[in-house]
C-alpha cells in the first residue's frame, strides 16, 4: 500500500494483515488451483482453505440425514436414498429407505451394516447387498437353531458379535459371524426400547426410556444391569471420546459422551457416569438428536417431535 496508512480512532476486532504466504487470486491469470474444493476467497482476494470434505447440497430428493463415515465413503441419507460419498465429493445413491428413519452403521471386516428399522442391509464396494448369510452355515454338527438378522432400529457391536437393538431387545450375532443369530440363546432384554447401545471395557452402555445402564460384564450370555443414571440418553448424541482428553485425571481409553436429558455426561470405561454438566439442562422427553465433537467442545442439535 502506498501512501499513509488510515486512522481509526475506534475500532473492534479489526484485521488489516494480509499473509503473505496466502496464494494470490487474479480472475484473470492462471492460479495454482485449478481444480479444488473446500476453499474460500477472502474479501482481500485471497485463498483460504475451509473445513470439511465437500459440501453435500440438497437435492431435489430432500434432505440429509444420519450421516457416518466409513473407512473409505461417508455413508448418509438423502431424502428416501441411501448415498455414499467418495473420497473425491462424488456422491452415489444406492438404495431406496424410508425417508425420514434415523439410519444406524457399523463398519465391520465385511462391510458397512445399516439399519433403520424397516429395512437393512450391506454396503460393501461401493454397492448394497441384502444382509443375508453368503452360504449355509458350516461347523460341528448341532441342535442350534440360526436366524437371519432382524430388522433392528440400533446396530452396536460387543467384543466379536454385532448387536442388534429390536424394540426392548438386544440381539447378538454368532461369535465373528453377523451374518446368524441364535434368537433363542444370545437375546437381552434390556427393559424398554433401546436408545443408545455402546460397547467399553465394563460391559455395554445401555438406555432405555427410563434410564441409562451398565450391562457389566463380557460374555453376552452373562451381563449384569447396573442402573447408573435416571434419566435417559437422547438418542442420536453419543460420541466415541478418549476419556483422559476428556478428563486429565482418568486414564487413557474408550468413553462416551452423551446428552442425557437434564445432563451431558461421560460414560467411563470402567463403568461410571460422570456429569459434566455445571448447571442442570432440560431436554424435551423423546426428543432425539446429533453431536459432534469441535475444536475441543461438545455440540448438540436437538430435534423435537411433536
Amino acid at each position: 500500500m502506498s501512501g499513509p496508512l488510515p486512522v481509526f480512532n475506534s475500532t473492534s476486532g479489526l484485521n488489516t494483515v494480509i499473509d503473505p504466504l496466502e496464494y494470490a487470486y487474479d480472475p484473470e491469470a492462471a492460479v495454482p488451483l485449478r481444480s479444488c474444493s473446500n476453499v474460500d476467497v477472502t474479501d482481500a482476494g485471497k485463498l483460504r482453505r475451509r473445513d470439511g470434505i465437500a459440501l453435500v447440497h440438497q437435492q431435489s430428493v430432500g434432505g440429509v440425514h444420519s450421516i457416518f463415515a466409513g473407512t473409505d465413503n461417508l455413508v448418509f441419507v438423502e431424502g428416501g436414498a441411501l448415498s455414499l460419498m467418495d473420497r473425491h465429493g462424488t456422491v452415489s445413491r444406492i438404495r431406496n429407505v424410508t425417508p425420514l428413519n434415523p439410519m444406524s452403521c457399523v463398519e465391520t471386516m465385511h462391510g458397512i451394516f445399516h439399519t433403520n428399522g424397516a429395512e437393512h442391509g450391506l454396503i460393501r464396494d461401493g454397492l448394497a447387498f441384502p444382509w443375508e448369510p453368503p452360504g449355509e452355515k458350516t461347523g460341528p454338527t448341532t441342535t442350534r437353531q440360526f436366524s437371519v438378522p432382524p430388522v433392528g432400529h440400533l446396530l452396536s457391536q460387543f467384543g466379536a458379535h454385532l448387536v442388534i437393538a429390536v424394540d426392548g431387545y438386544l440381539l447378538f450375532s454368532e461369535p465373528f459371524d453377523p451374518f446368524n443369530y441364535n434368537l433363542d440363546e444370545y437375546n437381552l432384554p434390556v427393559g424398554g426400547r433401546a436408545r443408545m447401545v455402546r460397547e467399553v471395557d465394563a460391559g455395554l452402555w445401555v438406555s432405555n426410556q427410563q434410564g441409562i445402564y451398565l450391562f457389566a460384564g463380557r460374555n453376552p450370555l452373562d451381563l449384569t444391569p447396573i442402573r447408573k443414571y435416571a434419566r435417559p440418553a437422547v438418542a442420536g448424541t453419543d460420541i466415541l471420546v478418549d476419556q483422559a482428553e476428556v478428563l486429565p485425571e482418568l486414564p487413557e481409553g474408550p468413553g462416551w459422551l452423551v446428552a442425557a436429558e437434564d445432563a451431558i455426561l461421560l460414560l467411563t470405561t470402567d463403568g461410571q457416569a460422570l456429569n459434566l454438566s455445571r448447571n442442570k439442562i432440560t431436554i424435551p422427553p423423546g426428543a432425539r438428536g446429533t453431536a459432534m465433537l469441535r475444536e475441543g467442545q461438545y455440540i448438540v442439535i436437538i430435534n423435537t417431535y411433536e
